[in-house]
């Protein structure tokens, strides 16, 4: 599960990368609510490192690391 906080009500996309840059996973696309948003990841990826990356209405983009364990 991965929470992702959204500063107010627009269009928020929401994507897992490898460290290849592939597009592991889309998350969510579309319109989320101020505040903070839980959403279910069924990691069936091997373990290792990967990118969050969270694109908000206003064109800032926060990328973060995530480590994987299983």
């Amino acid at each position: 599960r991965i929470v992702v906080g959204a500063p107010r009500l627009g269009e928020v996309t929401v994507e897992v990368f490898n460290l290849l840059g592939r597009r592991v996973v889309l998350l969510h696309q579309g319109p989320l609510t101020p505040g903070y948003h839980p959403l279910p990841w069924k990691a069936d990826n091997p373990t290792g490192l990967y990118f969050l990356r969270v694109a908000f209405p206003d064109g800032r983009r926060d990328v973060r690391k995530l480590l994987l364990l299983k």
